[in-house]
């Protein structure tokens, strides 16, 4: 199993602090022993394992999708080289916003 993890934004915020103090090896002793934190109580030792020496990508939120393809709309829209494919990525996010129902403020909403 060597695909990386994926956590939480508050779980990849909590590991990141504890490895600024401690080697894996500590931190997963420490999680054995007695949990080493709130928000990393949610994974199991064999996740945080993988965590730590597999790697992690961390989950983003709604906003931080949102916000994601409100770049990516306006980064077509305004970029420099604004042409007929431009128009055509624009229209299909747009398009996928709305077949999927979400409203983004800026983009279709």
């Amino acid at each position: 199993m060597t695909e990386k993890i994926k956590l939480t934004r508050e779980q990849a915020d909590a590991l990141e602090m504890l490895m600024e103090v401690y080697g894996p090896d500590e931190i997963i002793a420490e999680h054995i022993e007695r949990y080493c934190g709130t928000t990393l109580n949610k994974l199991t030792t064999a996740e945080l394992a993988r965590a730590l020496f597999v790697g992690y990508t961390v989950e983003l939120t709604e906003a931080e999708k949102h916000e994601k393809v409100k770049e990516a709309y306006y980064g077509y829209k305004l970029g420099t080289a604004y042409s007929t494919q431009a128009e055509h990525y624009i229209r299909g996010i747009s398009d996928t916003l709305d077949i999927l129902e979400i409203k983004i403020e800026g983009v279709n909403a």
